[in-house]
């Protein structure tokens, strides 16, 4: 997994529907497990602190720790565990399953993030319909003056979620995210706000 960060090493498993692995108390059983590299932090300790940052203030994301790796009986390498954004994340933070999530991955032009549906977006969940939802926020924050764009945030976004999310962005300097690396989520059944959860 992953395109970058020692990707020959990092390894993303996925388990049968009907037969989850369970992988804490705190997780649960889960369908997909993500293991990373340290990428270049020697210390192993970058990943799981900003996850562990973000709990700390309650923006949802993933659960982080160090894992040993073994191969037949013998020590492989210190992986990274890294808990997938999904419907069974959404469960574990009290969230609607059926609320609309993508994943905001690496777009194939020089375009920033936000400015088209094109390229780079993921649907997760609600499959079955279109990119109107996300289209909607797309044409929102690019409203021709800041008061439209302003008042377009505060009416579809949970904003004290956006606000810790990018506290926590700047303290751990997560420059990733300008271009991919997070999930939006809307509570589509709820209050149809927005959030936003890290990733990578």
């Amino acid at each position: 997994r992953g395109q970058a960060t020692n990707s020959s090493i990092s390894q993303k498993f996925d388990f049968n529907d009907d037969h989850l692995f369970f992988v804490s108390d705190t997780v649960g059983r889960v369908e997909e497990i993500n293991i990373n590299a340290q990428g270049a932090d020697p210390t192993y300790l970058r990943q799981t602190l900003a996850f562990e940052t973000w709990q700390d203030i309650g923006v949802p994301a993933s659960e982080s720790f160090l894992m040993r790796m073994q191969v037949n009986g013998a020590f492989d390498r210190v992986g990274i565990y890294a808990e997938q954004v999904d419907e069974l994340f959404l469960e574990r933070y009290g969230l609607d399953p059926e609320g609309s999530l993508y994943k905001f991955v690496q777009r194939a032009n020089l375009n920033p993030v936000f400015a088209d549906t094109t390229t780079g977006i993921e649907k997760k969940t609600r499959l079955d319909e279109n990119f109107a939802d996300i289209q909607a926020v797309v044409t929102g924050l690019n409203l021709p003056t800041p008061e439209q764009r302003r008042n377009f945030v505060f009416d579809n976004f949970d904003v004290p979620d956006l606000i810790n999310y990018i506290a926590v962005r700047a303290i751990t300097q997560d420059a990733d995210d300008i271009r991919k690396n997070f999930y939006l989520y809307r509570d589509t059944n709820g209050d149809r706000e927005w959030s936003i959860f890290p990733w990578d």
